[in-house]
């Protein structure tokens, strides 16, 4: 298994299934936000193809945090769920400053494994043709956590 693989479960719903351990501190917060109890806080989780609600809810998020681990190159503030994604309650996503590299890493992962899964399966509908590069549209992403 790739470390982050997603795959089409229903129509438009993906299932994303992350290998915690690969990512450094990373997976074990995605794991902690998106399973058990903390899991409810997000309703439903959808991507959003759009720039600017992505980078609202990316400047939403971080709001508290601006400054505080400015020229710590080793630090990245993790957004979870990350600014790609809308959810249905009314609720900011969880920050936690963790590895630079492992998360990278994770949303490069990410992105990569979403998009290839969203664009499989819209080739084999035939409604690929003439998407712009980097085409994500609008799909339930549901998750789970091996390792």
């Amino acid at each position: 298994m790739a470390n982050i693989e997603a795959r089409v479960i229903g129509p438009g719903i993906l299932l994303c299934t992350i290998r915690t351990d690969a990512y450094f501190m990373v997976g074990a917060h995605w794991k902690q936000q998106l399973t058990g109890h903390n899991a409810t806080q997000w309703g439903r989780i959808y991507m959003d193809p759009d720039r600017k609600a992505k980078d609202r809810r990316r400047r939403e998020a971080l709001a508290d945090w601006r400054g505080i681990y400015a020229g710590h190159k080793d630090i990245n503030l993790d957004e979870c769920p990350g600014a790609m994604f809308i959810w249905e309650k009314p609720t900011t996503a969880h920050v936690e400053p963790l590895c630079a590299v492992s998360n990278q890493e994770f949303g490069r992962d990410m992105y990569a494994a979403l998009h290839e899964a969203v664009k499989t399966a819209m080739i084999k509908s035939g409604t690929w043709e003439g998407r712009p590069k980097g085409y994500m549209g609008w799909w339930e992403v549901r998750f789970a956590f091996v390792g």
